[in-house]
């Protein structure tokens, strides 16, 4: 996102909150990525007429969209649906990634500011989307690849199914941002400073371009084009002063 791009963003953010304090109603962004969900929650609050909430249809979500509202909102309330995307015949079907449905759904003419995260499952991808194309979708979306799929609202939200964490040990020499990076998506260190320095990682959903940042406990990591994890804290120090650190990495 280039400064221009910025700062109709940023003016963009002034509008929707000037028109919910206005109107005494919520009003919704479409989906945001990392970069944009960082540049609203750096902004200043005298900058906002109403406060906000992000909210991407499930916890854990990596897109999300910002509500404002004066009151608070429910996320219930937020205009998401969360589709099931599975294959017609299952025994015949083709192994479908995330790349994959989301060439399909892009195909259809969508914009991706419509769609919130895709988790891709063996059994069935499931994809939040807004909810006024959610109709559009399950009528359209009737292929991905070679393969017939059945588009349709999920009965129920399978929490379990949708975000799987995989522990980890990592053994680093500190608990730097790069240097964890690192270990975790097995880079060298100076790919890993590259990463961070081209604006590639997120801490909490805020852009992190320091890579000695030292991470603490709780502190969801993001690493565009590798991936998201949490990071859990230390659990050992060796004898040569090496540290054994546990995360949980989002597959």
């Amino acid at each position: 996102m280039n400064r221009q791009d910025e700062e109709a963003l940023k003016k963009r953010f002034g509008e929707l909150a000037a028109r919910a304090w206005q109107s005494g109603r919520a009003v919704y962004t479409d989906f945001l990525d990392a970069a944009e969900q960082d540049l609203l929650l750096r902004l200043p609050g005298a900058a906002l007429a109403c406060p906000y909430s992000l909210f991407g249809g499930t916890a854990g979500a990596e897109r999300r969209i910002a509500c404002f509202a004066a009151e608070p909102v429910a996320e219930a309330d937020f205009p998401i649906c969360c589709l099931q995307i599975a294959p017609l015949q299952p025994r015949f079907a083709e192994e479908l990634g995330h790349r994959d449905l989301l060439g399909s759904l892009l195909h259809l003419g969508l914009e991706r500011r419509m769609l919130g995260d895709i988790i891709v499952r063996p059994q069935a991808g499931y994809l939040f989307c807004l909810e006024r194309i959610a109709p559009v979708l399950c009528q359209d979306l009737t292929r991905v690849k070679h393969t017939a799929v059945r588009c349709q609202p999920a009965e129920q939200l399978p929490e379990g199914a949708l975000f799987c964490l995989q522990p980890m040990l990592l053994l680093t020499a500190s608990q730097r941002l790069d240097a964890v990076l690192a270990q975790a998506y097995r880079l060298s260190r100076s790919e890993s400073q590259a990463a961070v320095a081209a604006g590639r990682a997120f801490v909490n959903s805020r852009l992190c371009e320091n890579s000695g940042y030292l991470l603490r406990e709780g502190d969801l990591v993001s690493l565009r084009g590798c991936g998201r994890f949490r990071f859990l804290g230390v659990e050992q120090v060796s004898r040569k002063g090496k540290l054994r650190l546990r995360i949980e990495k989002y597959v």
